[in-house]
């Protein structure tokens, strides 16, 4: 499945408890986002979104160590890779999307 925000697409859900990002991957973005709604009719919210750097990051250590996020439910994962090549978008979503977040406290994410 995927989702959007502003027009950028996102895959997942990956599980909280075991997505892992490696340090020799494409710059990424990762959103934890939580599903909320009917089964039959979800919605998803952005929560945090994480800019990587070229280190090994725990999503579940992440979460755990967060004030914010360690009590929510209905957690996981969704990322953005970027090629080498596309630096400059990976900074300008990062910037548009960690604003709105400021702004708005939470994100709704489109189908």
């Amino acid at each position: 499945m995927s989702l959007k925000i502003n027009e950028i697409l996102f895959t997942g859900p990956f599980d909280k408890n075991t997505y892992e990002f490696k340090k020799n991957k494409h710059n990424t973005l990762i959103l934890i986002v939580q599903k909320a709604g009917k089964n039959y009719n979800p919605v998803f919210y952005a929560l945090k979104i994480i800019k990587t750097n070229q280190e090994n990051l725990n999503l579940k250590d992440f979460i755990n160590n967060s004030l914010e996020l360690r009590n929510e439910k209905d957690l996981s994962i969704f990322i953005r890779e970027y090629k080498p090549r596309d630096k400059s978008k990976f900074e300008k979503d990062f910037s548009l999307l960690s604003n709105r977040l400021i702004e708005e406290g939470n994100l709704l994410m489109q189908y």
